[in-house]
């Protein structure tokens, strides 16, 4: 949650301010634009240039610390089960988050897995609680952030998922 709070508070008059909506909306269709979700272009520079400095070092120390705990975190069996199911969902943003700021592949690949992993999950449907509401969000939110990132097949089997 400190992550989406973090980037949806992140220099919002700095960046409103450095785009004219209308301008944008000419030169690009609104389903070129990404991401879209939380962030823009503007917002992803903006954190990237202060990242070392405070308040924004503390939050990419906490990003950093969770995508590296879960870049190479294998899922089990155990872990698709429906009471641990949505927090495979919340390790996702981070990882795609902190390919954001670094251009890490390896934070890419682990995205790329656990969402791989994600859409061979069996009970999507059938699981109507919070597990599912949180793999779709975290699903939705990489794909956006990602999305020049993923293959044709990808963003097609992450979209027949979601």
């Amino acid at each position: 949650m400190a992550l989406f709070l973090f980037t949806a508070l992140a220099a919002p008059h700095q960046v409103a301010l450095a785009q004219n909506p209308e301008e944008q909306t000419q030169s690009k269709s609104a389903d070129t634009i990404r991401p879209r979700l939380y962030l823009s272009a503007d917002k992803i520079s903006f954190i990237k240039s202060r990242f070392e400095q405070p308040p924004y070092s503390k939050f990419w120390q906490f990003v950093k610390a969770k995508a590296d705990q879960y870049v190479n975190e294998p899922v089990t069996a155990k872990s698709m089960e429906k009471e641990i199911i949505r927090s495979l969902g919340d390790r996702i943003p981070y990882m795609a988050m902190a390919y954001l700021l670094t251009g890490r592949e390896t934070y890419l690949a682990g995205t790329r897995r656990l969402m791989n992993v994600l859409c061979a999950y069996p009970d999507w449907d059938g699981n109507r609680d919070l597990g599912a509401a949180h793999l779709l969000f975290g699903m939705s939110v990489a794909y956006d952030w990602l999305y020049g990132e993923w293959t044709q097949e990808e963003r097609a089997r992450f979209r027949a998922t979601m």
